[in-house]
C-alpha cells in the first residue's frame, strides 16, 4: 500500500460569508469576498456558538467546525457532501424548506436547523451518540490511559461519519502517551498526543484502497484537517485529525 493523503483547505472569504449567511445566519452583509467588520462580527458570533475563542480569525478550528455543519446540512438536503458551502447547497436549503413548509429564504436558521435536527453548539461528550471515551484510551499499560482527554470535536465528526455510512466504526488508535506513540512509530508531533486524532476501521468501507480514499474525503468534508491511509502498520485503517 502507498501513502494517500487528503487535506482540508481554509474557506475563502466568500465561502466564509456564504456559510455565515446561510447557516445560522451569523452574517447579514453582502457575499462579496471582502472581509469587513460585518464578516468579522459574524465569525465571532459563530465561534462563540461552537465554543471556540471568539477572536474573529478564521483559523483551522473555525474552518473545521464550519465544514462539519456544512456537511451535515448537505447530507440532509441532498447536496454533494464536501463540507464546502456553495450555490447548490444554498439552493437545496431552499428546496428543503419548501418541502417542509418552512419559509423558503435559503437560510438554515433556527426553524430550519430544528427541522433538520441540527443544533449549532459546542461539542460535548454528553452529546456523542456512537462512541465512548474508553474506545480512545491509550493501550500502552504504562500510563493511566488518558494522558490527555480525547477531543469531543473529533468524536462528533466520527459520529457524523458513522451516521453517513450507517456502519459501526472501530477505533484502532486514539489517545497516545509518548511511550505508545514511539512504540507504534508515530511522528514526534503526532496529534494523537493531543487527543485530536484517531485511526479507525469501517468494515466494507476501508477494506479497499478506493474505499479508504473515499473515507478520507468524507472525513475532510466533515471537518478533519487532514486524513490519510496506507502507512506501514495501519492496515485497512484510516487516520484523521482535527
Amino acid at each position: 500500500m502507498a501513502l494517500h493523503e487528503t487535506y482540508k483547505t481554509l474557506f475563502t472569504v466568500k465561502q466564509q460569508q456564504l456559510f455565515l449567511y446561510h447557516v445560522g445566519h451569523f452574517y447579514t452583509g453582502a457575499i462579496d469576498g471582502v472581509k469587513g467588520s460585518g464578516t468579522t462580527a459574524g465569525i465571532k458570533a459563530f465561534q462563540k456558538a461552537v465554543g471556540l475563542t471568539a477572536d474573529g480569525i478564521w483559523g483551522n478550528d473555525t474552518n473545521s467546525e464550519a465544514a462539519y455543519y456544512t456537511a451535515l446540512i448537505q447530507k440532509t438536503v441532498g447536496s454533494t457532501v464536501d463540507g464546502i458551502p456553495g450555490t447548490d447547497t444554498v439552493n437545496k436549503i431552499g428546496t428543503y424548506q419548501s418541502k417542509h413548509s418552512l419559509k423558503s429564504d435559503k437560510i438554515a436558521g433556527v426553524d430550519t436547523l430544528g427541522k433538520m435536527g441540527v443544533k449549532i453548539e459546542p461539542a460535548s461528550w454528553t452529546k456523542i451518540k456512537h462512541f465512548q471515551k474508553s474506545e480512545f484510551r491509550c493501550p500502552c499499560g504504562k500510563c493511566n490511559g488518558y494522558p490527555v482527554q480525547p477531543n469531543a470535536r473529533l468524536a462528533r465528526k466520527l459520529d457524523a461519519i458513522r451516521d453517513y455510512y450507517d456502519k459501526p466504526i472501530q477505533i484502532t488508535s486514539g489517545v497516545r502517551c509518548s511511550y505508545q506513540n514511539k512504540k507504534v512509530g508515530g511522528v514526534s508531533n503526532s496529534v494523537h498526543l493531543k487527543g485530536g486524532a484517531a485511526d479507525f476501521y469501517i468494515s466494507g468501507k476501508t477494506t479497499t484502497e478506493s474505499g479508504r480514499h473515499a473515507v478520507e474525503r468524507l472525513a475532510v468534508a466533515f471537518g478533519a484537517a487532514y486524513s490519510y491511509s496506507g502507512t506501514s502498520g495501519m492496515g485497512n485503517a484510516v487516520h484523521m485529525n482535527i
